[in-house]
């Protein structure tokens, strides 16, 4: 879907931006957890490409965290790959 998206609104992209975020699996704030004395243990991990022109997501991978982010450059990279190959 992404490809068909990128192909119609943004053919000739020329850059990507790459990054990951955490994001919280419970609804306790930062704040709370860290006075809790409770370890963080694992959490969601979101890593996006976007099309800088046009703000498209060119790929997506989601997996548990923490984890350094080269654990999905591949899959994440070659995800992308098929969508788009900007300059």
């Amino acid at each position: 879907m992404l490809a068909d998206i990128i192909q119609q609104f943004a053919p000739d992209a020329e850059e990507a931006t790459l990054d990951s975020t955490g994001m919280e699996t419970s609804s306790m704030s930062a704040h709370y957890h860290t006075g809790s004395g409770k370890a963080r243990k694992i959490y969601v991990k979101l890593s996006l490409c976007v099309l800088v022109g046009s703000m498209f997501s060119a790929g997506l991978v989601v997996s548990w965290g923490p984890y350094n982010d080269k654990r999905e450059a591949r899959p994440f990279l070659a995800k992308t790959k098929t969508v788009t190959q900007p300059q």
